[in-house]
């Protein structure tokens, strides 16, 4: 097993420092919910996750099935109610529903080119996440 990690600091509003690898990313809210909107919010990395977890293994994918891909872009949206995350409703804070649409070309037929993608998906560590209840846990230090 390979474990991951990385690090974050809340800075001043909503801002957050993280640490992934030897990269410094901002995550921010917009500045109509109170942000200062110098970086994406915790939900849009998160779709930027898929999105680029698509990616990365559609080339080992193509690599290895020796595909031709040429374009592979990736648009991913969600759908949530504001409301829970704000304390103003009970029910699921996370997306209720999750899209991805890609716009590849390749030497594929558009069958090959769907089963290509299934198996893009199949592999996407982030997507299995967001299919499968992966363990999560929390702790406090003072």
């Amino acid at each position: 097993m390979k474990k991951v990690t990385i690090n974050t600091e809340l800075g001043s509003k909503f801002q957050v420092q993280a640490t992934a690898g030897q990269h410094q990313l901002i995550i921010d809210q917009p500045k109509a919910a109170g942000g200062d909107g110098m970086g994406p919010s915790p939900l849009e990395y998160f779709l930027i996750s898929i999105a680029g977890c698509y990616s990365a293994i559609a080339k080992i994918v193509a690599k290895q099935q020796r595909v031709e891909l040429t374009r592979f872009d990736v648009e991913v949206s969600g759908e949530l109610d504001p409301a829970v995350l704000l304390g103003k409703s009970d029910g699921r804070a996370g997306f209720e529903k999750i899209e991805v649409a890609i716009k590849m070309e390749s030497n594929l037929s558009e069958n090959d080119a769907q089963a290509f993608v299934d198996t893009v998906s199949q592999r996407c560590p982030v997507s299995d996440n967001v299919k499968y209840a992966s363990n999560l846990t929390h702790s406090v230090n003072q």
